[in-house]
């Protein structure tokens, strides 16, 4: 366990001075990634060719990702991880020495798979899985033939008393048909607080207001969950589509 991050980037990639590790360590800091020219000032690589053959082969060898922002006439991609041992290895083996994996108490992840780091690592991942699945997505939801693509969309205030708002996954099936889609990890039937229920809104008002050109697309905000929605107030006035995991795997 303790090599076998080491061995995997060795190899795949000649990376002597450690740039794919670097991409690969800058990105799992943000579950919404970087773009590139992002990656080049958070980092101590220059926005080159060097660059961008190691987000290309990273990209190819299933690693990471590449989400356009929704609307954008010049091409703005935010990088981001999509490999479940990745994400596993910076979370919960980086950090560790040989001498620490060697001697792990027998109770170690069960004992772990009860913090609250978990949960937050646990959501993440779910996060990710969503992402990757997008074709299994699109079959529940019965609408494979419709599909045009899937994007992220962020807008910083622009008027006096507006919020800012970020859209992680937006599905888009051409025509004015979006679907707005929150993905919640939890343990039980999750609840959409009043406090996130305005947050919601304004993530849709937003978006209809500097997202759109089309004022009358129909946006539909499905959350897909582990074990539900609980239903109340919130749930019921915001005409909430709902999917579990278990509905991508049928």
């Amino acid at each position: 366990m303790y090599r076998e991050y080491d061995e995997l980037f060795s190899s795949l990639f000649d990376d002597k001075d450690g740039v794919y590790k670097a991409i690969i360590e800058l990105l799992c800091t943000k579950k919404s990634g970087f773009s590139l020219s992002e990656i080049a000032k958070r980092s101590d690589i220059k926005l080159g060719v060097k660059l961008k053959t190691a987000v290309a082969e990273l990209e190819e060898c299933g690693f990471i990702r590449g989400v356009a922002k929704y609307g954008n006439t010049v091409r703005e991609v935010n990088y981001m991880i999509i490999d479940p041992y990745i994400l596993f290895h910076h979370k919960w083996i980086k950090d560790l020495s040989r001498n620490n994996i060697a001697n792990l108490p027998n109770n170690y992840w069960t004992q772990k798979a009860t913090t609250q780091a978990y949960a937050v690592w646990s959501g993440y991942a779910f996060e990710m899985v969503s992402m990757i699945n997008i074709p299994l997505y699109l079959k529940a939801r019965g609408r494979s033939d419709f599909y045009s693509g899937v994007y992220y969309w962020q807008q910083e205030p622009k008027e006096e008393g507006e919020r800012g708002a970020q859209i992680d996954m937006v599905v888009n099936y051409g025509n004015g048909i979006f679907d707005i889609v929150e993905c919640k990890y939890y343990s039980d039937e999750y609840v959409i607080t009043k406090e996130y229920a305005e947050n919601l809104k304004n993530k849709m008002a937003m978006f209809r207001k500097y997202g759109l050109s089309r004022k009358r697309s129909e946006l539909r905000l499905v959350f897909l969950t582990t074990y539900g929605l609980k239903p109340n107030a919130q749930f019921h006035n915001l005409n909430v589509g709902s999917m579990v995991l278990d509905d991508l795997l049928e």
